[in-house]
């Protein structure tokens, strides 16, 4: 009932002015609005919402208020990314699933807001195109050879266990698979061979099936996804790369040959330091917005200015990690570039 009450036609005619000039695709300017109030009239606009906060913090407490006017669980927060550059083994996987999570309602339409810090606008995300080509499709009654689902399960970021434990794991013991999808239920996949004979949702504690399904989609658990027909290319685009003078060369031998190592082994989980070399296979995060996406920049000054900071700090970075070896002038392009970094928003309607 409370949702009915919060509905523009309740409220303030403010709200459904702002409504209805957003709906035209106006770029609008709001001032003087109560920082708390700000989340109810982006609710209030009756479209898919980007909300640009203005940091971290801030995209918590955004999140938890536009839950409030939207129902709970129809916004969403992306966690941002500390560091895509450096060479690393994987990283949080909370952290990984979080993100992953986010895309997977946002793919399936589940949402109707998602908050983001200024970060977001300046980091890769895989492209939709890949990520749903990356998701696994399973059937009781299909055939299916159990090998191959484990290799792709492998592929798309999936750690094989002795027993699941958390999302982003499977296990296998004989003709009994079990797989805990990312921001889904565990199920357990009984084969007679290569035949699925059925699906189950079991209980996380119990491990014991709780009900039958008919078919499942497993997500992705990595961001990091490349088609496998463009590895051989990617590995052959870090082998080309030319080592800068006064960068350590050593260092930067052995970083690329355990690259290349890892690329053709499809070991891509949490390693961001191929983006700039596969760019193909990602997109800024406007590709991922319904095409009457609303945008609402929460202070849009403090945005800029905080962005800005942020890329200075990315190119210095960039320079220093060159020089020590860690990566290859082409990491510059491991962000989105700086002056095409709002271009994407130029397609929507933005408050």
């Amino acid at each position: 009932m409370i949702y009915k009450f919060l509905n523009p036609e309740f409220l303030d005619k403010d709200y459904s002015d702002l409504k209805n000039l957003t709906s035209s695709g106006r770029k609008i300017n709001v001032l003087s609005m109560a920082e708390s109030a700000r989340p109810h009239a982006a609710a209030s606009l009756g479209r898919f919402v980007l909300y640009a906060a203005k940091d971290r913090l801030q995209a918590l407490a955004v999140k938890e208020r536009l839950d409030c006017f939207l129902g709970q669980g129809k916004a969403a927060v992306l966690p941002c990314k500390d560091d895509f550059l450096i060479y690393k083994q994987g990283g949080s996987a909370d952290f990984k699933n979080q993100r992953v999570s986010v895309f997977r309602e946002l793919l399936n339409r589940r949402l109707s807001a998602l908050v983001v810090s200024p970060e977001a606008f300046m980091q890769y995300l895989p492209s939709p195109e890949v990520f749903l080509d990356s998701c696994v499709s399973l059937k009781e009654g299909e055939d299916r050879e159990i090998y191959s689902l484990i290799d792709a399960l492998t592929f798309s970021g999936y750690f094989r266990a002795e027993r699941i434990s958390a999302a982003g794991e499977f296990a296998l013991r004989g003709d009994v698979l079990d797989i805990w999808p990312v921001a889904d239920d565990p199920v357990r996949i009984n084969f007679f061979g290569d035949h699925i004979e059925s699906i189950r949702i079991i209980d996380p504690e119990a491990m014991i099936g709780i009900r039958e399904v008919k078919e499942i989609t497993v997500c992705p658990a990595s961001e990091i996804l490349i088609p496998k027909s463009r590895l051989s290319l990617t590995a052959a685009a870090v082998e080309s790369q030319e080592i800068p003078k006064g960068a350590d060369r050593q260092r930067l031998k052995s970083v690329a040959a355990g690259a290349v190592s890892r690329i053709l082994g499809g070991v891509l989980s949490g390693f961001d330091w191929i983006i700039p070399l596969a760019r193909e296979s990602f997109s800024d995060i406007f590709e991922w917005l319904p095409k009457d996406t609303a945008i609402v920049y929460d202070e849009p000054k403090i945005i800029t200015e905080r962005l800005k900071g942020d890329y200075k700090e990315f190119y210095e970075r960039v320079a220093h990690l060159t020089g020590s070896g860690e990566i290859y002038p082409i990491h510059v392009s491991s962000a989105v570039p700086e002056a095409t970094c709002f271009a994407g928003a130029s397609v929507f309607s933005s408050v």
